[in-house]
């Protein structure tokens, strides 16, 4: 995927989207440095979660490149799609693989059609 930019050296935040469209709702995006402040319960260590109450996705970004940041936030969109269309692709024992799937599929289509562009 080309040179990788690590939190903290080329990478700033503020690159990415503090919040997003989907299907005319905003959804608020926070990105946290532990991976437990991802969890709403503040349990799990998780790398993104989509809160469907508050309308916000938290995504975990220390010591990642932005690739995976974009990649994190862009399963998370996936999620709100599926549910919100009631599609059910990825539902089932294998939901996460599913979805990460889809993820890397997109992500790779749009970054070597030069969609994507990290600074």
């Amino acid at each position: 995927m080309g040179d990788r930019m690590k939190a903290g050296k080329n990478f700033n935040i503020k690159d990415l989207p503090n919040s997003i469209n989907i299907f005319s709702v905003i959804y608020d995006v926070s990105y946290h440095l532990i991976t437990t402040e991802v969890d709403s319960g503040k349990k799990k260590s998780l790398f993104g979660q989509v809160d469907y109450w508050d309308r916000t996705i938290r995504i975990y970004y220390k010591d990642r490149t932005i690739e995976d940041v974009f990649m994190t936030l862009l399963h998370e969109i996936l999620h709100v799609v599926d549910d919100d269309l009631e599609i059910g692709l990825f539902e089932g024992e294998y939901r996460e693989k599913k979805i990460n799937i889809l993820t890397t599929a997109l992500f790779d289509t749009l970054k070597r059609n030069n969609w994507l562009k990290f600074p």
